[in-house]
């Protein structure tokens, strides 16, 4: 809980976050969301929209969603692929979320915003702990579209089954902040 009252928290589909706040903000951060939105373009615009000249917006994601980004990881990456694959029929590769840093980066320019700063950051972690973060609907529906809950429920624990869930392992991110320049 923060319990500054400058910070303030809204829930909204991002292409529609100016119809939930009031006012214009200086700081916009977005946590391991942003490229999951149906239109990147779309929340970029938004953004801008409310946040103050000069403001500042900040947001990861995962070096594995990148294009060109590394996808093969360790044991719990590869587990999950054969379990989508046996529950599909189709390639794990082609089923994950793309985004090509170098569009967002144009993105983020025609929306007013300076070129991004980007950072690598290394967060360890265990297989267990990404495996529950995979429970969540948004995140086994991305990576999974076409399957139905229980289809996800089974590739799930096909993955428990074949990985340690105490095994360390790191997630790599990017953080990306730009300020708006208009």
């Amino acid at each position: 809980e923060i319990e500054d009252p400058r910070a303030r928290f809204r829930v909204a589909a991002a292409a529609r976050i100016g119809e939930v706040v009031e006012g214009t903000f200086d700081r916009v951060l977005c946590n391991a969301a942003f490229w999951q939105f149906p239109s990147l373009e779309e929340a970029v615009r938004a953004v801008a929209g409310i946040l103050d000249p000069g403001g500042l917006f900040v947001f990861n994601l995962p070096v594995s969603r990148l294009a060109g980004g590394d996808v093969s990881g360790g044991g719990l990456q590869t587990a999950l692929a054969r379990a989508v694959e046996e529950g599909s029929g189709e390639p794990f590769r082609t089923r994950t979320v793309e985004v090509d840093p170098g569009r967002l980066e144009e993105v983020l320019i025609s929306a007013e915003f300076s070129s991004p700063d980007r950072t690598r950051w290394t967060i360890p972690t265990t297989e267990g702990e990404v495996l529950e973060l995979l429970r969540l609907p948004t995140m086994i529906g991305r990576i999974a579209p076409d399957l139905d809950p229980e289809a996800r429920r089974r590739v799930l624990e096909r993955v428990e089954e074949s990985v340690d869930r105490d095994r360390s392992t790191e997630v790599e991110w990017e953080i990306w902040s730009q300020t708006l320049t208009a």
